[in-house]
């Protein structure tokens, strides 16, 4: 259960390699495909990355991480820990 994420990410890529290979197939008659496949892999990536850091900018924002960031809930789950 633990490396779901890493297995999901292994098939994601997989994936998306194979459908770059299909898109992008070698030819002779084109022999920049490769490096057309890498490009779209490299923008699909910062894509991705860059709407994770839009997601962590507003979750950060948002009451409920606010509240589970602050010291006052720090506080509250060590003493919880400490009387159990």
């Amino acid at each position: 259960m633990v490396m779901t994420g890493n297995g999901i990410a292994g098939i994601g890529s997989n994936v998306l390699r194979a459908i770059s290979l299909v898109v992008f197939q070698e030819d002779p008659d084109h022999p920049n495909n490769l490096f057309y496949s890498a490009l779209f892999n490299a923008i699909f990536g910062s894509v991705i990355f860059c709407i994770c850091g839009i997601c962590i900018i507003f979750l950060e924002k948002s009451p409920y991480a606010k509240y589970y960031l602050s010291d006052q809930a720090r506080r509250l789950s060590a003493t919880e820990v400490l009387e159990a």
